[in-house]
């Protein structure tokens, strides 16, 4: 099994994968078992199937249903030698989104390995396309600065991938990242003592003034998240939010202004505010809200090469240094 090539697929209209490999072991194979193992759930890995050898060299399995299965599934082959002996694979892994709630509010989380695109479809189906909100990402990969990109949405469901900044470190992940989402109907609730609006707005320059459609009471300064949802997904844009009133707030755009593109015009944004404190949302579902602790809570760094150019030209091998730049978030 040197070299390799092991791919998985997920399809959502059937709930299976298909694996495809290359077994150049030939007639030294007794049998082939597919193996799985999910994140949170197996300790180890365990064989969901066992196949009989064929003399095609390429490969592939389709028969492992996973209705109800949900986070970071693992998979790789076990080549059992007809010496005896094991050879595994390389390792190939696939997300599928799970979420639950109801039509107002949906609610779960992603185990991500790497930044290609994940699905998820809701538990309960919205009226009309919601809101999706994405928490803080576990920032397991300190390398790399991550921002969201959230496509796709309708009433059954989104998707969702990490879209790293382009010139403040790596592009790609090496460890895993975790990553909680909420979707959420459009409109205006109170959930209890707690007054909640969902909006959305069009982002026409670096920054904006949003006003709320219903102000809250007087003295009182909601919470508020917000999530771009970009109309052109060439860079990635985050958004910082300041000066909240009880009739709206201010958000900045942030982007890599060291790529030479300006923003684009009418990116589009997405917000929640709401009444600090706790209420139902319905019998089995709780809101908490409130501002945690400012601070740093995650940093990203990228080496750099720096040189002393002498007039004619060349660089002595002492100038040459290399340093770390940091940035937080």
């Amino acid at each position: 099994f040197r070299r390799v090539l092991f791919r998985s697929s997920f399809y959502k209209t059937n709930k299976r994968v298909t694996l495809a490999w290359t077994n150049l072991n030939g007639k030294q194979t007794d049998s082939i078992h597919v193996e799985r193992k999910v994140d949170g759930v197996d300790a180890d890995f365990v064989t969901v199937a066992t196949l009989a050898l064929n003399q095609n060299e390429t490969m592939s399995y389709n028969k492992d249903d996973l209705t109800g299965v949900s986070g970071l599934i693992t998979y790789r082959i076990c080549n059992y030698d007809s010496d005896g002996n094991q050879r595994y694979s390389g390792e190939a892994s696939i997300t599928i989104g799970a979420s639950g709630g109801n039509d107002i509010v949906q609610f779960g989380a992603f185990t991500l390995s790497n930044t290609n695109a994940v699905e998820t479809k809701f538990d309960t189906s919205f009226g009309e396309t919601p809101a999706v909100f994405m928490g803080l990402i576990s920032n397991n990969n300190t390398s790399m600065t991550p921002a969201n990109l959230v496509a796709d949405v309708n009433y059954a469901g989104f998707k969702y991938n990490i879209f790293p900044w382009k010139q403040s470190g790596e592009q790609t992940m090496t460890s895993l990242e975790q990553i909680p989402f909420m979707a959420f109907a459009f409109g205006n609730y109170k959930f209890g003592d707690l007054d909640c609006e969902i909006g959305s707005v069009d982002v026409t320059g670096d920054t904006l003034q949003v006003e709320f459609n219903q102000p809250f009471p007087e003295g009182v300064k909601p919470v508020v998240i917000v999530e771009m949802k970009p109309r052109f997904k060439t860079n990635p844009i985050m958004a910082r939010i300041k000066d909240v009133t009880n009739t709206g707030f201010k958000v900045v755009a942030m982007y890599e202004a060291g790529l030479g593109q300006k923003l684009s015009i009418k990116q589009g944004l997405q917000y929640m505010a709401i009444t600090p404190g706790q209420g139902l949302i319905d019998k089995d579902i709780m809101i908490n809200a409130g501002v945690g602790k400012e601070g740093v809570y995650g940093i990203a760094y990228r080496q750099i090469a720096l040189q002393k150019t002498n007039p004619d030209g060349t660089v002595d091998e002492e100038d040459r240094k290399s340093t770390r730049l940091n940035s937080s978030h």
